[in-house]
């Protein structure tokens, strides 16, 4: 086998130029390395042999690796030499002299110029003459007429067609198109007004044998009076999602703070609650059961005095006055004015204590006589008036003076409603009779009136004048509860048929907004006096916390949204009010269970 060599290059001859020396093993390498002082700077070349590097190569590549300049006489910072000064140079460098065809008529241009003049000589270029203006005539009716008809063009709408004939009107129908003889008979039978076609299929054998059609001029007639007596119209068609129609509610997470979460549980009532009731301060709270009423502390859920000397509590109410620590008790025929010996007796509450006491008893009515009591041996009780009637419910005015109090089993109607004042020790019936079943009655927080609320309305009447002010159409089965706004222009209240009804007094006497969040009875339904909020409920076991924000602007409406509901209870919830001062709720249910919402 020929051996082969790397090959260059050939010679005149033909023969292969070799490589002038072969590359030696790494041995070989090494040891010249070692003997050759100047391998470092041995470089093998292109035709295979070495290459000593001078001094200045070197100085070259060292350069070249540390980025400097190759060139060692090359200076980057040398003045800038600035060939376009202000000095005047003797011959310029870009500013030629003017041509001296600048200067000379366009030899061109007198030629076309020399061309239109004889057109214009001979005629063949005509300049445009001035024609004389004359008066024009408009028609003034021109524009009208024209967008009328555009008008009309751009309203036109072209008939419908008629219906195309279907395998019936065939010549040769399929045979279970074609009618038995009863149903031909009952079809001839049928008025023609009845008749689901105004004809009877029938079947030939071919299309030469298909008489005239006997019912065309009636068909042609019959389809001009459907384009006469039916003209057409061009409607603008609404596309509208339903989900336009609803308002846009802001998310309830922005309306915060509100209840959400159970924090104490009030542990001690084995019956139905049925009344309860918060101070002015927010820092104790009364509730009433079957035949006793229990005083609590909000915070810790302590129970720190129960009074169980009655057979029968409907209603309980702390007096809104701050300063004065007492509450009315509602027990069968009687109120009872307590103070309660276990909290701090205030200063004014003695002073009222003993201006109560120093009064006379008036000349009243006998059912209404107040009398005085030691409050030191009747637990608290100061003053106990008598009713005609089971008192169900009662309500102090707001500066803590007068309360009402309804007995709706009074022997008459004059009786059922009764207003009291503390400071003369007075009371009397301020109506001769009453419009229907009593559920509820309340004062007006910032008027001299009263509200009652009825099984089918709502009466507001002005105690100054002693006349009706207004009256509410509820449109619901039977009115539950009722609850007043701290501004008094709005009221909620709830039925026996799951609704609740917002009226705005401003707005009309109809219910501005119901809601049906309920799927039971309501039997409680409470404002917040510092809160834009308000909460209903019922027998379902759910309470129900709304948003609902009234403004100022008398042209704007109020803002209900449902924010939560609180659906941790056993059996129905009978009774809910609002702290006074922080955002949250206590609800009480028919099992005896007392709760505190934060």
């Amino acid at each position: 086998m020929k051996r082969k060599v790397a090959v260059i290059e050939y010679q005149a001859a033909g023969r292969d130029a070799l490589k002038g020396k072969a590359e030696g093993d790494a041995l070989e390498k090494f040891l010249g390395m070692m003997d050759d002082p100047d391998y470092w700077r041995t470089v093998p070349g292109a035709q295979g042999a070495d290459i000593k590097l001078t001094g200045e190569e070197v100085e070259i590549i060292r350069r070249i690796q540390l980025n400097e300049y190759a060139d060692t006489n090359y200076d980057p910072y040398e003045p800038y030499v600035d060939f376009f000064t202000g000095t005047v140079m003797q011959t310029p460098l870009n500013s030629a002299p003017e041509p001296k065809r600048r200067f000379i008529p366009s030899k061109w241009e007198a030629l076309k110029v020399a061309k239109i003049v004889r057109g214009i000589r001979k005629g063949f270029i005509k300049l445009a003459e001035e024609e004389e203006q004359k008066e024009q005539i408009y028609d003034i009716w021109s524009g009208e007429l024209d967008a009328s008809i555009l008008a009309v063009k751009s309203r036109h709408i072209s008939a419908p067609k008629m219906a195309l004939p279907d395998h019936r009107e065939s010549y040769n129908p399929p045979a279970e198109y074609l009618l038995t003889a009863e149903e031909t008979a009952a079809w001839e039978a049928q008025e023609a007004e009845d008749r689901d076609r105004n004809y009877l299929p029938q079947k030939y054998g071919a299309l030469r044998h298909v008489p005239g059609y006997g019912r065309f001029v009636n068909e042609r007639f019959g389809r001009c009076l459907d384009l006469f007596l039916c003209p057409r119209a061009m409607k603008d068609k609404i596309k509208m999602h339903p989900d336009d129609l609803l308002p846009v509610l802001p998310d309830p997470r922005e309306l915060r703070p509100f209840p959400t979460s159970k924090s104490i549980d009030f542990v001690g009532h084995v019956d139905r609650i049925g009344s309860i009731s918060v101070d002015p301060s927010g820092q104790w709270l009364l509730s009433t059961s079957t035949n006793e009423v229990r005083l609590w502390e909000v915070q810790t859920g302590h129970c720190r005095f129960t009074w169980n000397d009655w057979e029968e509590v409907h209603a309980v109410q702390w007096n809104p006055n701050k300063a004065l620590t007492m509450f009315a008790v509602a027990a069968g025929t009687a109120v009872h004015l307590i103070v309660p010996c276990s909290l701090p007796t205030t200063d004014a509450t003695l002073a009222a204590i003993e201006q109560l006491q120093s009064q006379p008893q008036p000349d009243t009515e006998a059912k209404l006589k107040w009398k005085s009591c030691d409050p030191f041996q009747n637990r608290g009780i100061i003053e106990t008036i008598e009713h005609p009637g089971t008192v169900t419910d009662l309500h102090w005015h707001r500066r803590g003076d007068y309360f009402v109090a309804m007995a709706p089993t009074a022997p008459s109607g004059a009786q059922m409603i009764s207003v009291h004042q503390l400071s003369r020790r007075t009371g009397q019936h301020p109506f001769k009779k009453m419009p229907g079943i009593l559920r509820s009655v309340r004062f007006h927080p910032t008027r001299p009136h009263l509200v009652l609320a009825t099984q089918k309305s709502v009466r507001i009447y002005d105690l100054a004048k002693r006349e009706q002010v207004r009256r509410l159409l509820c449109s619901v089965q039977s009115v539950s509860s009722l609850a007043l706004h701290g501004e008094g222009d709005n009221i909620i209240i709830g039925s026996h048929d799951a609704k609740l009804c917002w009226f705005d007094l401003d707005y009309s006497v109809r219910p501005y907004r119901v809601l049906t969040n309920h799927v039971g009875a309501i039997r409680s339904v409470a404002f917040h006096p510092a809160y834009p909020l308000f909460a209903s409920c019922g027998d379902d076991g759910a309470v129900q916390i709304i948003h609902g924000q009234v403004f100022s602007d008398l042209s704007a409406n109020p803002r209900i949204v449902p924010v939560k509901t609180l659906r941790d209870f056993v059996g129905s919830v009978s009774q809910i009010v609002f702290h006074p001062i922080q955002p949250w709720i206590i609800c009480a249910t028919n099992t005896g269970s007392l709760s505190l919402f934060v």
